[in-house]
């Protein structure tokens, strides 16, 4: 055996011994501060409380699962969001020869190890008030919305993780010919979970005036783009999918009893993150789909001029 190929025989051997020493003294835990905007919210970690303040420090398991957060504050729609260990250890970084001289496109298993989350993570996004009626607004009900996507309108991105939180191009990107989903009575999902619930829809039929001060309202999906994200951090940005993200485009026609247009307004809404779960999954994406229609439906009852005119003159 000549020298050079000695040495760099002996540079493998010791970059493996220390890539192996690394992943061994490393912690399987880590901890990590999660920081919102107001300090009435109450945080989730799967469901479970751990926190009623603005800021929490829990230790997580720097495993190949993704964690879901919720966070809420009363009175609002609360927010989803996912984090991963993603970061690589500066030491570990291709440190590793032996695998990026000879399997360039691959990441060891065990390598999660040594990966970390973030120290810190800040949750900023708006949270949407929830509509509660007062007898100087109208009435309000959603007759239909209806999907009508093109087929470049409708798409389905590849990010992993990383690429997705920095803004950077996409993997790959897909057009699609169908909708994905069996449950499309979206019209339903808005009268139930925001109307009703804020008493915008006379149950009782006790309100006199009737229709003469009811808004209806119906919407037109023109736009919907999935954005599949893993957190698998290779070359190959493999679609694993550990969570998605569904962006609407909806068109709201906001109509008086006689079905004269009063109002039109585009809004373009993003979901929450949402884990996909290896069970169960359609119905996952439904409730990921129905996210991104109430973000979108409480853009509209924010707008000023929809707030005029849902008031009674």
């Amino acid at each position: 055996m000549n020298k050079s190929l000695l040495k760099i025989t002996i540079c493998i051997l010791l970059t493996t011994i220390i890539s192996s020493c690394v992943t061994i003294l490393s912690p399987d835990k880590q901890n990590v501060k999660l920081v919102t905007n107001d300090s009435l919210t109450k945080i989730y970690l799967f469901d479970s409380l751990i926190a009623n303040s603005s800021e929490a420090t829990v230790t997580l398991p720097k495993d190949r699962n993704v964690k879901q957060l919720k966070i809420e504050l009363e009175g609002h729609k609360s927010n989803n969001y996912v984090i991963a260990p993603v970061n690589t250890s500066p030491i570990y970084h291709r440190n590793f020869l032996f695998f990026f001289l000879i399997f360039p496109l691959f990441e060891p298993s065990y390598s999660y190890k040594i990966k970390t989350y973030d120290e810190v993570y800040t949750f900023e996004d708006k949270f949407y008030k929830n509509p509660i009626w007062n007898k100087s607004q109208k009435r309000i009900y959603v007759n239909n919305v209806l999907i009508e996507l093109e087929k470049d309108s409708n798409t389905q991105i590849y990010y992993n993780i990383i690429d997705y939180r920095d803004g950077n191009e996409a993997h790959r990107i897909f057009e699609l010919d169908t909708i994905g989903l069996t449950i499309t009575n979206f019209n339903e999902y808005i009268n139930e979970k925001i109307l009703k619930k804020g008493d915008f829809i006379d149950t009782s039929n006790i309100d006199i005036k009737g229709k003469s001060n009811t808004l209806y309202i119906d919407g037109k999906i023109n736009k919907r783009i999935n954005y599949n994200i893993s957190t698998f951090n290779s070359i190959l940005g493999k679609d694993l999918n550990d969570f998605w993200v569904t962006e609407l485009g909806v068109t709201w026609y906001v109509k008086d009893n006689l079905g004269e247009i009063l109002y039109e307004k585009n809004v373009n809404c993003k979901s929450g993150e949402f884990v996909i779960p290896l069970e169960n999954s359609e119905k996952t994406i439904e409730i990921i789909f129905e996210d991104a229609i109430h973000n979108s439906f409480l853009e509209l009852f924010s707008d000023e001029n929809f707030e005029d005119l849902s008031k009674i003159k």
